[in-house]
């Protein structure tokens, strides 16, 4: 299953024990054109321990394109007070991962906006309040990857691709990455083949996936 860890802040593959109502579901396939039986590999005190339903999305993945999209949105509220107010409740940590990543690549400002309050006690004295308020807004750059359909930073780097003309190559790299990787790591005794491969596509640039993925797609279509 797809996990969002929230140590190594990477998204990847875990993996767990299915849920009760999958389970359950699956069982029906035995017996849906004629009878059958169903052989579970695991004892009846392990599914008693299983969850009954598996975890919602936002709960499990990174953040980005939700954030992303909630600003789109144009709410006034705080994207993290949004997402804390829903029925399943990411994880306070995933919000604020996925803010600091979209400020970091310059998908969300962090500009500070001080609002000072002056309130007059018994006309003699005053005193003043001040509050300071993260406007973490969308920039130029934030807008234009709100609407694209890939991860914030394949579509940066799209965008950067037509910025420095070198479009063709560079979707050609995010189209393939937004999927999975075409090079699957083998065991340690055809290393040296895998790397043979890979440096025959990609040249001196071996080291690199993404001249790889480029030379591999022109090859290929």
């Amino acid at each position: 299953m797809v996990r969002y860890d929230q140590f190594r802040k990477v998204t990847g593959m875990a993996s767990e024990w299915i849920t009760a109502s999958s389970a359950k579901q699956r069982a029906g396939r035995a017996g849906r054109s004629r009878p059958g039986i169903c052989y579970r590999l695991y004892s009846h005190l392990r599914f008693d321990r299983l969850h009954e339903f598996m975890d919602p999305e936002i709960k499990r993945l990174s953040l980005e394109e939700v954030v992303l999209n909630v600003k789109n949105l144009g709410l006034q509220k705080p994207v993290k007070s949004f997402l804390m107010s829903l029925v399943d409740k990411p994880r306070e940590t995933a919000i604020d991962d996925a803010i600091t990543f979209l400020i970091s690549i310059d998908a969300l400002n962090d500009l500070v906006r001080v609002i000072v309050y002056v309130h007059l006690i018994e006309e003699v004295s005053n005193q003043c309040f001040i509050l300071f308020q993260v406007l973490q807004s969308l920039t130029p750059l934030g807008l234009k990857l709100a609407n694209l359909p890939v991860h914030p930073h394949l579509g940066k780097l799209a965008v950067l691709g037509a910025i420095f003309d070198c479009l063709d190559p560079v979707l050609s790299i995010v189209a393939l990455r937004n999927d999975r990787d075409p090079f699957s790591v083998p065991q340690k005794k055809n290393r040296g083949k895998f790397q043979a491969v890979k440096k025959s596509f990609a040249g001196k640039y071996c080291n690199s996936k993404e001249p790889c993925i480029s030379q591999l797609f022109r090859l290929l279509f």
